[in-house]
């Protein structure tokens, strides 16, 4: 299993094309610039888009995007721009590795077939309860094909309904059939389903058949009507809180969160519905209740702030107290080979041995030898 830079080689393709060709992804290394220039002479447009900052399907859509791109990248690298530093003959070196187009072929087809219509049937806003027949299908889907995913790989077979599948020009070139690298790819999809299934199983247990949820009543149906099937909502809350840590990092959290709120809660368009004397007075309420507000987030801050030194106290002294007793071993393994002296040859051991009667002193002697070498000389054999 190869790997580079503690991660696996596909995610590491994917990673760096991402870099170098997404806009806005590495000034430095990068060559987005050059590199849709190329594209647009050839009639295609640059999908790559940044890495960071994205969470659903990111790995399969960058997928699909790399396999979509493999033969543009191969060409602009090796025969018009050239591989000009570490990243870009990185890339070039990954490319070339059919066993890495085959994987990026298997997350593309993924991200075509299973996560994008399964994210397009979650945004139809039906009841969660009414998701299970779905659970159901991509369950016995993904078993099936952990078994055998050459039906996958031909797309013969699909989890959801054709009408959910986009099928653009990256789905044309992820089904033409590769004898060079479909084979990989049956055998790498099979892999990924297999755990896939486990981890689908275990989090939609209590949806499937057997479980507590699936033949829901209608009084059920009824009370789980204001249950979301997905968290679009807390995503984008991040999303804005993240840009605003990033481009106002001195704003307090107090005041992030008011705009968050006053944004989702519609609170300008709420405001002008009303009449002039009532807003008149919510406003003055307002600015009364927020010095209570501040003065309140401003006791929380200062008690999150004790609860903090309180903790490091406490792994101060536990960190003080592991070097005590550090010290207290090193300095009786120290005391055991002064006693026993250090053993630095066979025939120097045979003759303390030879000199020690008793077998339980001579286990004691030898584990001394040992501990001293390993924890004070460091040694490994």
């Amino acid at each position: 299993k190869q790997t580079l830079y503690n991660e696996s080689n596909t995610i590491a393709l994917l990673r760096f094309c991402s870099k170098c060709f997404s806009c806005g992804g590495d000034e430095k290394c990068g060559s987005y610039s050059d590199f849709k220039a190329f594209c647009k002479e050839k009639n295609e447009r640059v999908l790559f888009i940044p890495f960071r900052g994205n969470r659903f399907n990111i790995i399969f859509l960058i997928g699909e995007i790399v396999f979509y791109h493999k033969d543009t990248i191969r060409t602009f690298l090796k025969d018009v721009h050239g591989a000009n530093n570490s990243l870009q003959k990185m890339i070039l070196c990954l490319i070339q590795k059919p066993q890495l187009i085959a994987a990026c072929k298997v997350l593309g087809l993924v991200s075509k077939l299973i996560t994008a219509p399964f994210w397009r049937i979650v945004e139809q806003n039906i009841n969660i309860l009414d998701m299970n027949e779905y659970f159901a299908t991509l369950t016995a889907y993904l078993e099936r094909q952990s078994k055998d995913a050459s039906g996958f790989i031909s797309k013969e077979e699909y989890p959801f309904e054709m009408t959910l599948i986009v099928k653009d020009k990256v789905f044309e070139a992820l089904v033409q059939p590769d004898e060079n690298i479909d084979e990989h790819a049956i055998q790498f999809a099979q892999l990924l389903f297999c755990g896939f299934h486990k981890l689908v199983s275990s989090a939609f247990k209590e949806h499937l058949p057997g479980g507590k949820y699936n033949n829901p009543s209608d009084i059920l149906k009824e009370k789980s009507k204001a249950v979301i099937p997905h968290n679009k909502l807390s995503e984008r809350v991040f999303g804005m809180l993240d840009n605003f840590i990033s481009f106002r990092p001195n704003a307090s959290t107090i005041t992030n969160e008011a705009f968050i709120m006053f944004a989702f809660n519609k609170t300008s368009e709420w405001l002008e519905n009303l009449p002039q004397e009532e807003k008149n007075k919510i406003l003055q309420m307002s600015v009364t209740e927020g010095r209570e507000l501040r003065k309140k987030f401003q006791d929380r801050c200062h008690i999150i702030e004790e609860t903090r030194r309180k903790k490091l106290e406490e792994k101060k002294l536990t960190l003080a107290k592991k070097e005590e007793n550090l010290l207290q071993q090193r300095e009786k393994q120290t005391n055991d080979i002064i006693y026993y002296g250090l053993w630095q040859s066979k025939e120097r051991l045979e003759t303390a041995l030879e000199e020690i009667t008793e077998e339980q002193e001579k286990r004691i002697a030898i584990q001394a030898q040992l501990r001293f070498r390993q924890k004070m000389l460091k040694q490994k054999h």
